[in-house]
């Protein structure tokens, strides 16, 4: 006698799942499922890169909002304000991210996740640690200047170089999502 198609089905996933050749693929299916649930939420979200391993998905949030809001903002949807380590990393964001809705007109200036949190020059990147020396070529020619008027300053980026401002002004941000 067959068993009812309810039953069948019941244990045909976990099988399935069991049999998976080796823990790349689980990870893979795992990463496209995420990407998916993304994209489906969020379609101006962009994975730079090899799409089958992206390190970091982005999404430029076009509202403004102080720099704490963004932050927040971007915390809210799983991500965190972009941590924009390397030269590469700030020319494929410019490139596949900002330039596409940017077509023949600058690119204006952008929260990411980069703050001085008191008066000590030290910019750390706030959800990934480490810190953005002053010395980095990334800083645009006399940045940072430290014009937080006593207060902290956050970093901003327009598509080419980074500097610094009042954490309260308004601009627009970028989440990012470490895959």
């Amino acid at each position: 006698m067959e068993e009812p198609a309810q039953k069948r089905w019941k244990h045909s996933p976990a099988s399935a799942q069991d049999h998976l050749p080796d823990t790349d693929v689980k990870l893979s299916a795992f990463l496209l499922g995420f990407l998916f649930v993304l994209y489906v939420n969020y379609p101006d979200i962009i994975c730079p890169g090899d799409v089958s391993s992206p390190d970091s998905c982005y999404l430029h949030r076009q509202e403004q909002q102080p720099w704490e809001v963004a932050r927040d903002t971007c915390d809210d949807l799983g991500g965190y304000l972009a941590a924009i380590e390397t030269q590469t990393e700030l020319s494929n964001i410019t490139r596949e991210v900002l330039e596409p809705h940017y077509v023949n007109t600058s690119i204006p200036w952008i929260w990411i996740g980069l703050k001085d949190r008191s008066t000590d020059r030290v910019y750390t990147w706030e959800r990934v640690g480490g810190t953005l020396p002053e010395s980095s070529s990334m800083w645009d020619s006399n940045e940072p200047n430290y014009n937080g008027q006593g207060g902290p300053n956050c970093g901003k980026f327009n598509g080419f170089k980074l500097r610094d401002d009042q954490c309260s002004k308004e601009f627009s941000y970028i989440c990012e999502f470490g895959l």
